[in-house]
């Protein structure tokens, strides 16, 4: 028996293979059968790179994605999620035409204020995928620090705090907590892009209100602040949203060894999880 093999299948595969067969009497036969290829993770075809503007000027970030069924585009600027609606922005995916698999997404902004810079990722994601990408776009003018949310962090772990800055250029963006500029020990490290990251945390000494400040030209500058509150090894409790004052989230009860839900309130840290053995202080 003859057949034929293909290792790792591409979207361009797919189609109508037909097998032909001979003897050396001139008798001969013939098949036929369809590879059709099912679902496909998001690939990137396109993408924007970083932008250097000035306010007022007219900014569109896009990104191509190939992918079955076809990705949702999601955006966010530095960790936080854009609205599908805004006065600011526009939001918007559409499929290529002539292309099955195709679907680009464009964020659009036409004047652009200093507030508007920073990180901007977008997010593609299918049933069987996930891709993202992001660049910087940095907007001339003074230092701007977005409004930071309260972090919940694990002892023993590392966390990462970012500075959302934005404002160009900006010399130099420094960190503090309880009034003291850090680092203060060999656990905190402040990175190349501002971030502040702490390894491992401490549950009786890291937490606290951590301030971060962006320092521009001509002696500007811009801070803002958050809480830190910290969790024992205990359990993990993962925060999906900032929005509201008691939020409930499914945690990982690690003594319990079970699932529990807990309520989370942004002013006092950890309130209760239902289940045995799941207590949280």
């Amino acid at each position: 028996m003859v057949q034929l093999s293909i290792s790792s299948v591409q979207r361009e595969d797919e189609g109508i293979y037909q097998c032909l067969a001979s003897n050396d009497e001139g008798d001969w036969a013939q098949a036929s059968a369809q590879l059709a290829i099912g679902a496909f993770p998001p690939h990137l075809k396109e993408t924007f790179s970083r932008q250097v503007v000035h306010p007022g000027s007219s900014v569109s970030l896009k990104c191509l994605v190939s992918g079955t069924p076809l990705p949702h585009f999601t955006w966010t600027l530095d960790g936080f999620p854009l609205s599908p609606v805004s006065e600011r922005y526009f939001l918007g995916q559409q499929q290529q035409t002539g292309h099955d698999d195709l679907v680009v997404a464009h964020l659009n902004i036409t004047h652009v204020r200093v507030e508007d810079g920073g990180n901007y990722k977008c997010v593609a994601e299918n049933p069987v995928g996930r891709v993202e990408h992001s660049a910087n776009l940095h907007i001339y003018g003074a230092p701007y620090v977005r409004r930071m949310s309260t972090v919940v962090g694990v002892g023993g772990k590392r966390l990462e705090l970012p500075c959302p800055v934005a404002g160009y250029p900006i010399e130099a963006i420094t960190w503090g907590k309880d009034g003291r500029r850090l680092p203060l020990n060999g656990r905190q490290r402040l990175q190349f892009n501002g971030s502040l990251t702490i390894d491992p945390l401490d549950k009786s000494s890291d937490a606290g209100l951590y301030s971060c400040e962006a320092r521009g030209q001509n002696g500007l500058s811009a801070r803002q602040s958050l809480q830190l509150n910290i969790l024992g090894n205990e359990a993990i409790v993962h925060i999906a949203s900032t929005k509201g004052e008691m939020l409930p989230h499914i945690g990982q009860c690690y003594n319990g060894h079970m699932k529990s839900v807990c309520w989370y309130s942004l002013s006092t840290g950890i309130r209760a999880c239902s289940g045995n053995n799941c207590g949280i202080v």
